[in-house]
């Protein structure tokens, strides 16, 4: 039996710890107006697409299997594989449906990976913040723990009605997906140069009502942005590109003037193409964005993300080491508010 258990760093943990390998599932592209929850509301299907929704994807197959395709696709593009992983994270932000354990849910992605006597840690309760905790949990395991890649994979899938998929008046369309990455300190595609995850004690959007939901989120998403740009060493003129998460143009227009961002600096494309796929967009889009405009070595972006309370932001720089960039898979969109 091997020994994967973590070895300890003999001296200070390494300086460049990043991100490499980005890969997602993300099943069937469907049209938004062709959603059977909307067939009787043409009035909010219209809005949805009146607001840069046309599309959403829905998966055929079950949570596991879209972690283990997600994975796949991560080692492909990074050239590791099962053998050179220490620990695996698997997060959901929205079990409602698994309608299983999620202890088997990890069970099956080491099974189908091909892992043996690894480590593997589950988290959730983020909501679409969770990519950033992961990579934070990640990222503390090489610190900690000597681990030298870790690989984190995100699913999440909704309700086979739809009617979960829908957040009114028109802000978010739900779309099913998986999104991976491996968290390393051995030639990182983009290094980590902050991640900032905080809960406030905001009051939900249903007692407070939309515009005062905007308004708190927009104030507190404000203040982590601000705070993962201190722990960075950078300003806001040094990132190259924000990616926010795939709500509307809208209220992502809203949201920048508020956080003092310029909106054409803002990552929307895929907001037409697949909607909403909870954190997963926050690797998805970079990925996206660097196959639009390849990026050079030294550019910041910068992934912000908020829920129920909770508020995320990573600062990510581009570093010298080779990346695999594919055509990318849908045309580019510019998104107007």
């Amino acid at each position: 039996m091997l020994d994967r258990g973590p070895t300890p760093w003999l001296m200070e943990p390494p300086a460049e710890i990043g991100l490499k390998g980005i890969g997602w599932y993300l099943g069937e592209q469907k049209r938004i107006a062709h959603m059977g929850h909307l067939l009787f509301r043409p009035d909010l299907a219209a809005a949805l697409e009146a607001r840069g929704f046309r599309y959403y994807t829905r998966s055929t197959v079950d949570e596991a299997e879209m972690a283990v395709r997600a994975c796949r696709e991560t080692f492909r593009r990074s050239g590791l594989c099962p053998a050179d992983i220490d620990a695996v994270v698997v997060g959901w932000a929205e079990h409602r449906h698994f309608d299983d354990m999620q202890e088997r849910l990890a069970t099956r992605i080491v099974r189908d990976l091909g892992f043996h006597d690894v480590h593997v840690v589950g988290i959730g309760m983020s909501g679409c913040c969770l990519y950033a905790e992961m990579v934070r949990m990640a990222r503390n395991m090489i610190v900690g723990e000597g681990y030298r890649n870790v690989l984190v994979v995100e699913v999440n899938r909704c309700h086979a009605n739809d009617t979960d998929r829908v957040v009114e008046p028109d802000w978010y369309v739900y779309c099913d997906g998986a999104a991976s990455c491996i968290v390393t300190t051995q030639a990182p595609e983009f290094a980590l140069k902050s991640v900032v995850h905080v809960a406030q004690a905001l009051p939900n959007s249903y007692e407070v009502g939309p515009r005062c939901a905007v308004t708190h989120r927009a104030a507190n998403s404000r203040e982590v942005c601000l705070r993962a740009l201190r722990h960075a060493g950078l300003t806001q003129k040094d990132i190259k590109q924000y990616l926010p998460p795939n709500a509307s143009p809208h209220l992502i227009k809203e949201f920048t003037r508020r956080i003092d961002i310029p909106f054409d600096r803002v990552f929307l494309s895929n907001v037409h193409w697949i909607a909403h796929p909870w954190s997963c967009d926050t690797v998805i889009n970079l990925y996206n964005h660097c196959q639009y405009e390849p990026p050079t070595r030294g550019d910041n972006y910068m992934a912000f993300a908020w829920a129920e309370g909770s508020f995320s932001a990573m600062v990510l720089e581009r570093t010298a080491h080779p990346m695999l960039l594919e055509p990318p898979e849908f045309p580019f969109m510019q998104l107007t508010a």
